[in-house]
């Protein structure tokens, strides 16, 4: 943000945003970077009247409208308003998408160098609330916890499952990897599955009236 304010010919100072109010008040910043919400609810209009809209940023804002406001507006109005919210609707999934592929790929990681039971009791705390924030559940989130696991222990470098069946097999273990290979790609999209459809984790508590 800093290099942003420096390439159009600024100085950038930074300030807490407790202080900014008064910052402002007193000529020691001439503008700041707000959204939108955040300048008119903390009133900085009042000691900093001219707003620019660059959109060098991008949002999501939640905003609840009653039968009576919406009968109240224009026909343009509606339009403007239900498009937004269509906007919104596909940046949050887009979002979502990519934090949900961010989960698997750090558990996944995690899964090829770690045992599971280490895996499960480090990573859930501070996992699952990201999980959560998305909109998993923590039933599905623990499906795919222990799915990617499962994953990591058939995927080298360490996959000590991988060992175990050489083992077992007496086969060399590049013969055991090349013959699992099919089954990495059906793993996959059973984990694609279950990270992107709920239902699939979710049924069976539901039926059971668990959740």
């Amino acid at each position: 943000m800093t290099g942003m304010v420096t390439d159009i010919g600024g100085s950038a100072t930074t300030v807490a945003f407790t202080e900014l109010y008064s910052a402002l008040s007193t000529g020691v910043v001439d503008g700041a970077e707000q959204p939108t919400p955040n300048y008119l609810s903390n009133a900085f209009n009042d000691v900093a009247p001219n707003l620019l809209l660059d959109g060098h940023t991008l949002g999501v804002v939640q905003m609840l409208i009653s039968d009576y406001s919406w009968e109240r507006l224009t026909e343009q109005q509606r339009e403007w308003v239900t498009e937004a919210a269509k906007y919104a609707s596909h940046v949050c999934r887009q979002k979502e998408a990519e934090i949900i592929l961010l989960l698997n790929l750090i558990l996944l990681g995690l899964g090829m160098i770690m045992d599971m039971a280490p895996i499960i009791l480090i990573a859930t705390p501070i996992l699952l609330p990201v999980a959560q924030s998305v909109g998993l559940h923590p039933i599905q989130f623990g499906i795919m916890m222990i799915l990617n696991c499962g994953i990591g222990l058939l995927t080298p470098p360490v996959g000590a499952v991988l060992f175990i069946g050489s083992a077992v097999a007496k086969r060399d273990i590049g013969d055991v990897v090349r013959a699992t290979l099919p089954f990495y790609i059906c793993m996959l999209i059973a984990l694609l599955m279950i990270s992107f459809i709920p239902a699939i984790s979710l049924w069976l508590p539901e039926i059971t009236g668990s959740l």
